[in-house]
């Protein structure tokens, strides 16, 4: 008889049970999702200016870009309020056992990290075919350090929420896989759709993204802990914000290589368009691009 791969998950969403219910989970969720929309007004009373709140939400300069990363500090204090008002529990339950999150974490990382070097770098060099300009290695390397840390505290707050809150949650209230990766995961990529500038870039941003949250959830699942979720999150966007960015695109402010990624008109190109051969064939590439971080991620676990 096989054994059950999602084992360790159950065990951690076993904390979870005593208060979990569907009009709890609804409620702290409610309450986080504010939380991240109020990150602009909780700027403003902290007394940045109206150009420093653009700044922080455009992302296109170093400091904007920082300050964007430690708007996530705000929710995660909500969820942490959640978790403790709504649950009884504190927000390091989500976690699970540190010192083993923290080897995962790093192990899915690093093996993460690796390979998407390895598809961006080596030959036939995809991504350098269009490279707009190259920050200087003294500017970049000044902001490296902050923006690693702060990079940690933004994935860590979403995958607390995604894969911890609401995944946990839910399996504390279905045992059904579908139910605890499906719905966070729907949920995780629907809210992807607005980072792009049209509705046929964001269906494909919230495909990519959906499928993205799967392997983390599936990778949180196996390993008992947020750790992996955290890894493969955290390596993928010091890939697509501290390593490369889209010359003067949003979130580009910490990049070292800078791509030019912004033809004309895509603001205006509809949810049809998704179904051009070139859009279908992107799709392709976006499920076998995370298909291989999963397997990346599901190597460092061995399991």
């Amino acid at each position: 008889m096989l054994s059950d791969p999602y084992a360790p998950h159950r065990r951690l969403a076993a904390a979870s049970r005593p208060g979990a219910s569907p009009g709890r989970i609804a409620l702290g969720a409610f309450l986080v999702v504010v939380a991240f929309v109020a990150v602009p007004d909780v700027a403003a009373l902290l007394g940045l200016s109206d150009s420093q709140i653009a700044d922080l939400q455009g992302g296109t300069t170093a400091p904007g870009m920082l300050a964007q990363l430690s708007g996530y500090l705000v929710p995660l204090a909500m969820l942490g309020g959640v978790m403790r008002r709504l649950h009884g529990l504190p927000l390091r339950t989500l976690l699970g056992p540190p010192e083993l999150a923290w080897r995962q974490g790093v192990a899915v990382a690093l093996m993460v990290f690796a390979v998407l070097a390895a598809q961006d770098l080596l030959p036939p060099w995809p991504a350098l075919g269009n490279v707009a300009a190259i920050r200087p290695l003294g500017q970049w390397l000044l902001w490296l350090l902050p923006g690693l840390v702060l990079l940690l505290i933004q994935t860590g707050a979403e995958e607390a929420f995604f894969r911890g809150y609401l995944q946990q949650q839910l399996a504390a209230l279905s045992d059904r896989p579908l139910v605890w990766m499906g719905l966070p995961s729907l949920i995780f990529g629907i809210v992807h759709f607005w980072n792009a500038p049209g509705p046929a870039e964001g269906v494909l941003w919230a495909v990519w993204a959906g499928l993205l949250g799967l392997a983390c959830a599936d990778l949180a699942a196996r390993g008992g802990t947020l750790g992996p979720a955290i890894g493969l999150h955290f390596a993928n966007n010091v890939a697509s914000i501290i390593v490369f960015g889209g010359l003067g695109a949003p979130g580009s402010g910490l990049a070292l290589i800078l791509l030019d990624v912004a033809p004309q008109g895509m603001a205006s190109r509809s949810v049809a368009e998704v179904f051009t051969p070139e859009a279908l064939l992107g799709l392709v590439f976006i499920a076998l691009g995370n298909l291989v971080v999963w397997l990346a991620g599901r190597l460092a676990l061995r399991r």
